[in-house]
């Protein structure tokens, strides 16, 4: 019986996240019209949960979706993440710090590559990354306008979104 109510939870989640994928992106277009944008941050950074699930395919995780605003001027803590996270930057420029380790960028015209830490990458909109538990990282708002990201997580079951190393 508890089997069953998982699956169906978590197929309940999935359903919601597929749903919300289309939309996201549509927003992610222009971050003045995003209903995020004006996330009320604490220490300059928003978060809102747009999706979990345990998936059937992946005991023993979670899977995430969120959305994350940055307000100009801040700058996470180092971290990393005890599972893969995939995030794509929907609007302004995010300064992504790789402390050691190494992530994989993709460009918002498809290209891709391994960057190798220690190293400073700009990821503009439209541009990815891929985090691995190995990477050791943090992100920055440079800018004069709030950095905004979508992002999916599949980590651990009951691990923290991110893990501080400072």
């Amino acid at each position: 019986m508890t089997t069953y109510r998982n699956v169906k939870k978590a197929c309940a989640s999935l359903a919601l996240v597929v749903a919300l994928v289309p939309a996201m992106v549509a927003c992610g277009d222009d971050a003045k019209n995003d209903p995020w944008a004006s996330l009320p941050t604490k220490n300059g950074v928003g978060r809102i949960e747009l999706g979990q699930a345990a998936p059937a395919a992946a005991p023993g995780n979670n899977l995430y979706l969120q959305r994350v605003v940055i307000d100009p001027g801040t700058a996470l803590p180092r971290h990393f993440h005890e599972g893969t996270q995939v995030a794509r930057v929907e609007a302004g420029v995010l300064t992504y710090n790789i402390v050691s380790g190494n992530a994989l960028v993709t460009r918002a015209d498809g290209s891709s590559e391994v960057v190798r830490g220690p190293a400073t990458v700009k990821l503009a909109t439209g541009d990815g990354v891929t985090e691995t538990p190995e990477l050791v990282h943090y992100g920055a708002n440079d800018g004069k306008e709030r950095v905004v990201i979508t992002l999916a997580a599949l980590l651990k079951t009951g691990a923290p979104m991110a893990t501080s190393t400072s």
